[in-house]
């Protein structure tokens, strides 16, 4: 390359520089935002699974939902995000469920446009036909759609259990991929012994306590998921940040030598005309 070409590469690794370390302020600043969410998210859910699977163990309308699977059928709801540039945070969704995954008699429902790609890129079954989009604030969700639909198939017998799959936050730096089922609900845990109060027999308080149940279930995955998103992006753009500020050192010393070295040869031709 000659001192024009290397100093262009220079130019352009910088501006690509700029770039990643602009993002990677983007993905601090919404990492701030989202650690709020998923500790309110983790509180609510506590609390509130505890209180539902106290009320469903001992609730006759809640069998069909409690009583263990009764086939091999599943339901994934695998979430992922809108946008790539987040280092292995997705290949860590995808190698999880292609653990489980049987694509002859299982159905995915994904959540963010690259799971939704990835499904119908692999072939396997989709039980959606639009995308349900991520967005990072996931408190404009719809998870009442979602909740409703997946308690109605689950009813109508098309599916045996449901299982959710998202990236769960341990640290900044780190995420693993977890899957959890969420229906039937596993109320092995609470104690028969007990005895509880409730004021009404209205079969549809039940109904609507499973559908904040699986909204709670998918808020708790979402807000894993959108924490551990920007953390990796975050992290993957230092990285590729720190890339690019030592390419741009290397080629700096390249363009340094064969400047160096043009120089040398010019004052080499203009000593030998000298002595013509």
């Amino acid at each position: 390359m000659n001192l024009k070409e290397i100093k262009g590469r220079i130019k352009a690794v910088r501006k690509t520089g700029n770039i990643t370390k602009a993002m990677e302020s983007i993905a601090l600043s919404k990492l701030k935002g989202a650690t709020t969410v998923f500790e309110n998210a983790t509180h609510y859910d506590q609390q509130f699974k505890h209180v539902f699977k106290h009320f469903a163990s001992h609730n006759e309308d809640a069998s069909i939902f409690t009583e263990l699977p009764r086939g091999n059928k599943k339901l994934y709801i695998m979430i992922t995000s809108d946008r790539g540039l987040a280092g292995p945070y997705h290949n860590h969704v995808f190698k999880r469920i292609e653990q489980d995954l049987n694509p002859k008699t299982d159905y995915i429902l994904p959540i963010g446009k690259k799971g939704f790609q990835y499904v119908n890129k692999r072939g396997y079954q989709n039980i959606l036909k639009d995308i349900v989009l991520n967005r990072d604030n996931i408190k404009t969700f719809d998870y009442n759609r979602l909740a409703t639909l997946i308690i109605e198939l689950f009813e109508e017998n098309a599916f045996d259990s449901v299982w959710l799959v998202y990236n769960k936050h341990e640290s900044i730096s780190m995420h693993e991929a977890s899957i959890e089922m969420i229906l039937p609900v596993d109320v092995s845990d609470i104690p028969q012994n007990e005895t509880h109060i409730i004021e009404t027999e209205d079969a549809s308080i039940m109904m609507k306590l499973m559908i904040n149940y699986v909204q709670s279930m998918l808020l708790q995955g979402l807000a894993n998921a959108k924490l551990s998103e920007h953390a990796s992006r975050m992290i993957a753009m230092k990285n590729a940040s720190d890339n690019a500020k030592d390419i741009a050192s290397k080629l700096e010393i390249v363009y340094h030598r064969a400047r160096q070295q043009s120089i040398t040869s010019e004052l080499i031709d203009v000593i030998n005309g000298s002595n013509v």
